[in-house]
């Protein structure tokens, strides 16, 4: 009932909105693309999905990046995080496939949902990965988009499998192994940079509590890590045998 009550409430206000830009085009003629590009994503934020496809087949990009920066200090020093993502991965933080179809419908790029900038060095995040390790594994209700993902070739495996244990997800935790086991993946041969890159992002991405563990998680394997390859103390030199040592 309250879900039936929300969607109306949402549908009345995106078309109360979209019918005052249509009022606002009639009089003054089209708006200029950063405007309708503004009006997506601020139709977007909001839910406004009607609102802000029609903004996009009135000429807004549907690939514009949306640009955020934060900074993170800790222990180990200072990150700051430039973001720059899409209207796809708005539509799934929003649990809204509808949306995201619709997107994708319009020349979304599947490759593109997201750059993450670290300290200046920057990676590219597409759709399967940001399913599969920031939402899909903590939600239940994500759980036949984790099949889908999984099935196409999504990894990021310990991060999910993190993410799906925190949010007590079973389901999620077995199709996460499954695909694990089906399509294993291999960091050893990432670069040094690249390895951080995951890390920075992994910490980012988390919440307060959740970094703590693993923080605290990463010292315990750096700390076993240490006492087992520890050199053992090599044996005394034997005395030398005199007699094999004579002309």
């Amino acid at each position: 009932m309250l879900k039936k009550l929300w969607k109306n409430w949402n549908d009345k206000n995106d078309a109360k909105l979209r019918a005052q830009h249509e009022k606002r085009d009639a009089e003054l003629g089209k708006p200029s693309q950063q405007t309708l590009n503004n009006r997506a994503v601020h139709a977007a934020y909001k839910g406004y999905w009607k609102t802000a496809l029609a903004a996009i087949d009135d000429g807004a990009d549907v690939n514009q990046p949306i640009n955020s920066k934060t900074t993170f200090n800790g222990n180990a020093g200072s990150y700051t995080f430039e973001d720059k993502i899409s209207l796809t991965r708005v539509a799934m933080q929003e649990k809204n496939p509808a949306a995201l179809a619709a997107l994708l419908d319009r020349g979304a790029d599947k490759d593109f949902i997201a750059t993450h900038s670290t300290n200046g060095r920057e990676r590219r995040e597409s759709l399967a990965e940001y399913a599969a390790l920031k939402i899909a594994a903590r939600e239940k209700s994500y759980t036949d988009i984790v099949t889908q993902l999984l099935d196409a070739g999504a990894q990021g495996y310990e991060a999910a499998l993190f993410a799906a244990e925190e949010a007590k997800n079973s389901d999620a935790i077995l199709l996460i192994r499954a695909g694990q086991k089906k399509n294993p993946e291999t960091t050893a041969g990432l670069p040094e940079d690249a390895r951080l890159e995951n890390l920075h992002a992994l910490l980012r991405d988390a919440t307060p509590e959740q970094r703590v563990k693993m923080l605290e998680a990463l010292q315990e394997k750096f700390a076993a890590a240490v006492d087992g390859t520890k050199a053992e103390t090599p044996p005394a030199p034997k005395p030398a045998n005199k007699a094999a040592l004579r002309p």
